[in-house]
């Protein structure tokens, strides 16, 4: 049907009852490492507000619900985003240029800690 390509072709499902939308949507994660992978329809505008927030704050920060873009900032708090606008008001981490660590002597040597990696979640 006109692609050659050796993926499968997306399916568009349109549900009116909201109640199975949602528990599709919850349950969309026993899908993990299957293959299939279903996602949220977002306008124009909301589908590039997400991207840029997946950009700035990384894939596994960034997430949609019912339409509503939302993202996780490095403190561990939820921000609801409409606009990118709104992605510009929440803190980014600051990075290790922008702090300067503090330098300590130690036996006449300079002695400068090294930043701590970050926890991965599981």
């Amino acid at each position: 049907m006109g692609r050659t390509s050796q993926k499968a072709r997306p399916i568009l499902l349109k549900l009116q009852d909201v109640a199975l939308r949602d528990n599709i949507w919850h349950t969309k994660t026993k899908c993990k490492g299957s293959g299939i992978t279903i996602s949220e329809f977002l306008t124009k505008a909301r589908h590039s507000v997400f991207m840029s927030a997946r950009e700035r704050f990384g894939v596994s920060q960034c997430w949609t619900r019912e339409g509503t873009v939302y993202v996780l900032d490095f403190k561990g708090i939820r921000h609801r985003v409409t606009s990118s606008e709104d992605l510009d008001k929440i803190e980014l981490q600051p990075s290790e240029r922008d702090v300067a660590p503090p330098v300590a002597m130690a036996a006449g040597k300079v002695v400068v800690p090294r930043a701590k990696r970050a926890a991965s979640r599981r």
